[in-house]
């Protein structure tokens, strides 16, 4: 890569355009107003940060955490960039976008079907919607099948995004190892936010949430997809989860091993818990559990359906008792879609408490109602249960701020008390319990004293909008943000 490259004029303005048409809704709701705010004086503001660049005195951030609940119950880490970070990250991603185009073109749509460029190559969208690539692998899925492909091994790696060493990344754009200066700069901003501290810094893994990480990703693992095309492998991939296909056991097993070799000689490491082999007796079991979809911006397609809609695919993916959720994607697609409608909301708060990493689903549901007795009461129990996911907490404390009377807030008041002395481990609990206290300060509840000044920078650039008036004076929390990190500075003047 040329550094001349990287910190031009063009290429900072396109990456700013794809950071903001990025359909990454869980990474982007943390900043959209932020980058309203740095949109009002762009040219300005790149221009600046290319005089950093350009003069070396531009220094990477390490990021901000937070962690969502995966259905393993574990959880998923989200790594929340600063803003001139977010730029560089998608800067050097549009050079590896712009390299390996044509390299990635002859497994695209045929091998791999997540994250495909958008065309043409400038354009400012930088990946495809998912839509558009979805049905294209379940499609391959079932040709594969039909041609006589009946065993199938599901092949999966842990901890992917983790596990990427930044010197093999580099050298997929500089195998020459040219521009070693350059080189050397761009590693030290990926083990800058790859860490969450100085005292964590390691030579892997890149920041999950960017759309830039995901083009990225797709870029590490293609010299294992032209290794598996150039063997012939019969194979499809949507991020690192894989099928291999075959016409008998032995040869769906021997593709398997192939990809274990392949994987380890980069460093990944497959999931061995989730490997299966096994002979599917339709199209539709060949598809077996398809990836799970993240949500997208609720711009992407029509916002409403009809209720009688949303209650007949709820159906279709729901079933059980207790009632489960059988098809998570399908699922999560009526909740962003579902209107007001006491059918849809009866499944919802029995699902509520048994699935919370679908709380960002269920939030945009609840955003149909501006008052809901039985919501606010679900959510209560929740909280005082103990739920221990951080994240989820502080979505639950968004809605009850939102959604409950002066007397809801002031029986939740001492649940959130106590989870705004943990708020300092996790951003996304912080945010949330602070607004539920800042409602309850307007109240006449309570007063959040000097909470606010020990407050995150991220998170009090988050709640610039609920700040109270008393704080709009010199030596309180607004003149500390004027001084603060650029994310605060912009929030401030908003």
């Amino acid at each position: 890569m040329h550094w001349k490259s990287i910190v031009s004029n063009k290429n900072l303005k396109l990456a700013w355009r794809r950071i903001t048409t990025g359909r990454n809704l869980p990474h982007k709701r943390f900043f959209r107003d932020i980058y309203h705010v740095y949109e009002t004086a762009l040219d300005q503001n790149l221009k600046t940060l290319r005089q950093q660049l350009i003069a070396h005195a531009w220094n990477p951030s390490h990021p901000q955490r937070i962690y969502i609940p995966k259905t393993s119950g574990l959880q998923r880490p989200i790594s929340l960039l600063g803003l001139e970070d977010q730029i560089l990250l998608q800067a050097v991603a549009n050079i590896f976008a712009k390299k390996l185009v044509r390299k990635r073109n002859s497994v695209e749509l045929k091998y791999v079907f997540s994250n495909i460029l958008s065309k043409p190559a400038n354009s400012i969208f930088f990946i495809r919607p998912w839509g558009e690539t979805y049905s294209k692998f379940q499609e391959r899925c079932k040709a594969l099948y039909n041609e006589g492909n009946k065993w199938i091994a599901h092949f999966d790696l842990a901890a992917y995004y983790d596990t990427i060493s930044h010197d093999m990344l580099l050298r997929i754009v500089s195998p020459k190892k040219n521009h070693p200066e350059t080189n050397s700069e761009v590693k030290k901003w990926f083990e800058v936010w790859s860490s969450s501290s100085s005292n964590s810094i390691t030579s892997h893994g890149i920041p999950q949430g960017p759309i830039a990480s995901n083009f990225l990703a797709e870029a590490f693992f293609l010299p294992i997809d032209l290794e598996l095309e150039r063997m012939q492998i019969k194979y499809v991939r949507y991020v690192d989860d894989i099928r291999l296909f075959g016409a008998n056991a032995n040869e769906a097993r021997k593709a398997s091993i192939t990809l274990e070799w392949l994987c380890r000689d980069r460093g990944l490491i497959p999931q061995g818990k989730k490997y299966t082999l096994s002979r599917a007796s339709s199209p539709e079991e060949a598809l077996g559990s398809l990836p799970s979809i993240p949500p997208t911006d609720e711009n992407d397609e029509p916002r409403m359906m009809e209720a009688q809609e949303a209650v007949r695919i709820i159906r279709s993916c729901v079933s059980g008792r207790p009632l489960k959720i059988v098809d998570k994607s399908r699922f999560r697609y009526v909740m962003y879609r579902a209107p007001k409608s006491s059918k849809v909301l009866d499944k919802v708060m029995r699902l509520l408490p048994r699935y919370p990493e679908h709380i960002d689903s269920f939030a945009v549901y609840f955003g149909n109602y501006v008052k809901s007795k039985r919501i606010v009461e679900g959510i209560f129990d929740i909280l005082q249960s103990g739920m221990p996911y951080a994240y989820v907490r502080g979505e639950l404390w968004h809605l009850l701020a939102r959604l409950g009377t002066r007397n809801d807030l002031e029986k939740a008041l001492k649940i959130a008390r106590q989870d705004s002395r943990e708020r300092k481990k996790c951003l996304g609990l912080s945010w949330g319990v602070m607004n539920f206290l800042i409602r309850c300060q307007e109240v006449g509840l309570c007063r959040i004293g000097p909470r606010l000044k020990a407050e995150l920078p991220l998170s009090r650039a988050l709640l610039s909008s609920r700040i109270p008036q008393e704080e709009f004076v010199p030596r309180r929390v607004i003149a500390s943000m004027l001084k603060g990190t650029l994310e605060e500075q912009l929030s401030a003047v908003r």
